[in-house]
């Protein structure tokens, strides 16, 4: 516990003896039978926070011992201003679930009243008091915090669908069309800047892969109407990627089998992997259509595939394989009898 935390505990303590020994005055100069409680007593008890089972009702006077509590929270000298609105905001928030619409507009008003230089915040405390005004029936106050949370960041588009609803309201329909018609451009705009954002990124991630190929001396294959970092290209719906963590490639790899017409895919065959590494997972278990049990990794050869076959030592890693001349497109196996 901080020491103004402490401080403020000691005062609690302070104000709860100061309160009883109020009370105990006020009864002495009123008394009551002794069968009977003064109602001013037992009210002025039950708003103590000692006594209290539940928050006051929306918007009505708190107890200064309530008010000590809440500055607990609110008031550490510790905190950033952006914390302290934040903890405003979620106090807003957590009054306007119990519908307690009024509290919530005093936190959300002092949470503005902070002015912390995060526009995304201070928007969203504008947009919460607004949609707390619009359950008041305060359309007009609303209407007003919908605009002043479009100045903070103007592609909140929570304000203005708010912004709509209280038009709607004051039967401004005019205005009602024009908030509308903005939300959409706003919403297109937002859309717009995440795609280019995400193209950006797609395209920094792809030239890292293309240096890192061209670092190792990876033969590529030169058909451009073949991209390789589109999923659509492999049969396995996967492209090339690289690991971030340790620098190193990950490819997707087809495995034939041409004597059964059959195929394997390895959606993620990690460069310094072998062949046999492989094999020996997906070979572990006879293969349904090996009924003659031929394929075993001691009766088996890898070859490598572009116009002809060329056998592979399959102890090699896959990146030493694709280090050889010669784009590889796949990998076949054949089975050979001792």
């Amino acid at each position: 516990m901080s020491s103004r935390e402490n401080v403020t505990a000691v005062e609690l303590d302070r104000q709860l003896d100061q309160f009883i020994d109020t009370l105990i005055e006020k009864n002495k100069a009123d008394p009551q039978p002794p069968t009977e409680i003064n109602d001013d007593w037992w009210n002025d008890l039950q708003r103590h926070p000692f006594f209290l089972k539940e928050m006051p009702e929306d918007g009505s006077e708190l107890h200064p011992a309530v008010e000590a509590l809440q500055a607990l929270k609110w008031d550490d000298v510790d905190d950033t201003p952006k914390e302290k609105a934040e903890k405003f905001k979620e106090d807003g928030n957590y009054m306007f679930q119990l519908k307690k619409y009024k509290n919530s507009i005093i936190s959300y008003t002092e949470g503005i009243k902070i002015r912390c230089t995060d526009s995304q915040l201070n928007a969203i405390l504008f947009c919460n008091r607004a949609s707390a005004n619009y359950h008041l029936g305060n359309y007009r106050s609303a209407l007003r915090d919908c605009v002043l949370s479009r100045k903070c960041k103007s592609d909140h588009i929570k304000a203005f669908v708010k912004g709509a609803e209280a038009c709607m309201k004051l039967q401004m329909y005019k205005d009602v069309q024009s908030w509308c018609t903005a939300a959409l451009l706003k919403e297109q705009e937002r859309d717009e800047r995440k795609r280019l954002v995400r193209d950006r990124k797609k395209k920094t991630e792809e030239e890292k892969i293309l240096n890192a190929i061209k670092n190792r001396s990876i033969h590529l294959q030169t058909d451009p109407s073949i991209d390789i970092f589109d999923p659509n290209s492999s049969p396995l719906g996967s492209s090339i990627k690289l690991n971030d963590e340790d620098d190193t490639l990950i490819f997707p790899v087809v495995i034939l089998y041409p004597e059964y017409s059959q195929t394997d895919y390895v959606k993620e065959f990690h460069e310094q992997s072998r062949i046999s590494d492989h094999l020996n997972i997906i070979l572990e278990s006879r293969p349904p259509w090996d009924t003659n049990g031929e394929y075993t990794l001691d009766r088996i050869g890898a070859y490598r595939h572009r116009h002809e076959l060329k056998k592979i030592d399959p102890n090699e890693t896959l990146l030493n394989v694709l280090k050889m001349p010669g784009y590889v497109r796949d990998f076949q196996i054949f089975h050979f009898n001792h």
